[in-house]
């Protein structure tokens, strides 16, 4: 809802500026700064695509933008601050980078719920290198089967563990 209030309602359209105005937002809902022992924050990467100018727009609070194009793997990361953290300086600012785009590539957002499950051969994390070669592997794919195969190579890696945090992951082309 903060989200909705921010971008559609204040029409907000700076990813920096709804990353920091959501960060005051969640602090004051849960306590603010008087809750020094909390450790959760969200993590969230947010990008403005302005397609007038051929643009977009990327800040990320702990997650970065990933573009694949080819065999081609670029990241930016997102600033070292989560959203409503109380336990680390919030001097840190949150950074609008500007990317034109490339039409042949695909942009992912993914939480670290991919990154951090358990599995494969000997029980090991996934990890972000091998996350980022299954996103390689699957640029030759129709972008309508890229979600099939991701979630079956998910499904094969973590065999019958249990699925460890939430996973979320957006891909797109512009």
């Amino acid at each position: 809802s903060y989200l909705d209030e921010l971008v559609v309602e204040q029409k907000v359209e700076s990813p920096s500026q709804i990353l920091e105005r959501l960060n005051k937002k969640v602090k004051a809902t849960f306590g603010g700064s008087k809750q020094k022992d909390g450790t959760d924050g969200m993590d969230i990467g947010i990008c403005l695509i302005n397609r007038a100018t051929s643009e977009l727009v990327f800040s990320g609070a702990r997650r970065p933008l990933t573009i694949v194009s080819g065999t081609e793997v670029m990241q930016f990361q997102g600033a070292r601050r989560g959203i409503g953290e109380h336990y680390l300086t919030t001097n840190v600012p949150f950074e609008d980078t500007s990317i034109a785009f490339d039409h042949n590539a695909t942009y992912y957002l993914c939480t670290d719920g991919l990154q951090d499950q358990f599995g494969g051969l000997y029980g090991k994390k996934l990890m972000r290198k091998r996350v980022l070669n299954w996103l390689t592997d699957l640029e030759p794919l129709p972008m309508s089967k890229r979600a099939i195969q991701l979630d079956r190579l998910f499904k094969d890696w973590k065999e019958e563990r249990a699925q460890i945090d939430d996973i979320c992951v957006l891909g797109f082309s512009v």
